[in-house]
């Protein structure tokens, strides 16, 4: 945040800029067929054109990695899926690693 607040052009802070939420909205509008701002694991599974396993969004609903802010059981909401999204484009953070981990530690 402290970089965020120091930088003068924002669009130079990673996931901070206009292109980055611009991004993301967009992809959360396009699953989110009935535009209620939820997303079910249907609209899910169509994700980066089918990448994900039927198995995998399985888990990811199963919120065992982390709970969702939806108040609605089987949705996930737009803040749930901007920290899916953050956690399957960037790899290398740390809420990432810590994101899969979990995955890959209940699938052995």
């Amino acid at each position: 945040m402290q970089h965020a607040d120091e930088e003068e052009d924002i669009n130079k802070v990673l996931y901070f800029s206009y292109e980055h939420f611009y991004v993301i909205y967009c992809k959360f509008w396009e699953l989110d067929t009935d535009h209620d701002f939820l997303i079910d694991k249907e609209n899910l599974i169509r994700y980066g054109n089918h990448a994900l396993t039927y198995r995998i969004v399985d888990r990811i609903f199963s919120q065992v990695a982390r709970k969702f802010t939806s108040k609605v059981e089987g949705k996930m909401g737009y803040e749930d899926f901007v920290y899916f999204i953050l956690s399957e484009e960037d790899k290398s953070s740390e809420p990432s690693l810590e994101y899969w981990y979990i995955w890959m530690e209940m699938e052995f």
